[in-house]
Order: C-alpha cells, then structure tokens, then sequence
C-alpha cells in the first residue's frame, strides 16, 4: 500500500512540473503585457527556462548524492511555488529572466528526482510506472493552459491561472514531508 501512496504522490508531482513546463507558451503575450515589453524582447525568458533546465539538471544530480532524495524534492517543490507565486509580480524583464531561470533548474530537479525515486521505489519492475509518471507530466504540459484559459475566462486573468497552481503543489510538498526515503 506504501508503493501505491508514493506512486500516487510522484505521479502529482508531475502533474505540477508538466503544469510548470506548459506554462510559459500560452502565458507569453500575458508576460509581454506585464511588463510593456515586446514579444521579441520577453522570448529571452525560453533561454533563461533552457539554461535552468541544463544547470539544473547538473545541480540535481549531486544533490541527490548529498541529500535524501524527498527532501531535495521537497526544496524544489517550494522554489517552484515562490517562483510561480512571483510571476504575476514581475515589474522588470530581468526578473521574469531570473524567475524562468529558477523555474526551469526547479522543474528539471523534480523531473529527475521523480524518475530517480521511481526507480529506487520499484526496483525491477519500474518501466510501467516510469511510463505512467510521464503521462502525468504530460497531463501536466496539457493541463496548464487551460487552467490559464479558465482563469481568463472567469475574469481573473492569466496572473489568477499562474497562481492556482500552487495550492496543488503545496499539498504535494506537505506530503512529502511525511514520507520516508525508499
């Protein structure tokens, strides 16, 4: 049953970092406005997300040899949430750069750990539940504009969608806490 819980768990963790992932397209004319910058000039912000990705990606990997695994999780998971929670608070396109920044070494931190604690957790037989938590990423990537789209529509705007997110993956990271290393 524990296998189930913890299964269940990374699972909406990919929601949230397929949500993260998806994000940045659909709410690119949203950003544009926000800080009375031209389109041409908010595209840097794909860079800085790319950039995260790679120095990330580098970072998590020793991470996961320093630390436990849910723990370093539970670190990005709130990065990912104060990132998203200050997207709507931009005033500068230099911190919508350093916020996609964050967010994308966040994101990519999470995707590894997932796949890592995937693999710790069932061993042998992981292909099945690799294959599941990469459709709940892209359930996440699908999920994201339209809860944007929602949000627009219910008269919130883009910055009410951005920030609807988080509760979701507050409660994954509260979770967490709670859980053991495999």
């Amino acid at each position: 049953m524990q296998e189930l819980t913890r299964t269940g768990l990374y699972c909406a963790m990919f929601i949230a970092a397929g949500a993260v992932s998806g994000l940045l397209g659909p709410s690119l004319i949203y950003l544009s406005d926000l800080i009375d910058a031209s389109v041409a000039e908010i595209s840097i912000v794909f860079s800085a997300r790319a950039i995260g990705n790679i120095l990330g990606a580098l970072l998590a990997g020793r991470m996961f040899d320093r630390w436990q695994g849910h723990h370093y999780l539970i670190v990005m998971l709130l990065c990912v949430i104060v990132g998203l929670f200050l997207v709507p608070f931009s005033t500068s396109l230099t911190m919508l750069v350093a916020l996609f920044f964050l967010l994308g070494a966040a994101e990519v931190s999470v995707n590894a750990g997932g796949n890592m604690m995937m693999l710790w957790l069932h061993k042998d037989k992981v292909g099945s539940y690799v294959t599941i938590l990469h459709l709940c990423y892209s359930s996440g990537c699908m999920l994201a504009p339209l809860i944007l789209i929602f949000a627009e529509w219910t008269g919130h705007g883009y910055g009410a969608g951005i920030l609807d997110g988080r509760s979701v993956r507050a409660y994954i990271a509260a979770v967490f806490v709670e859980t053991t290393q495999p």
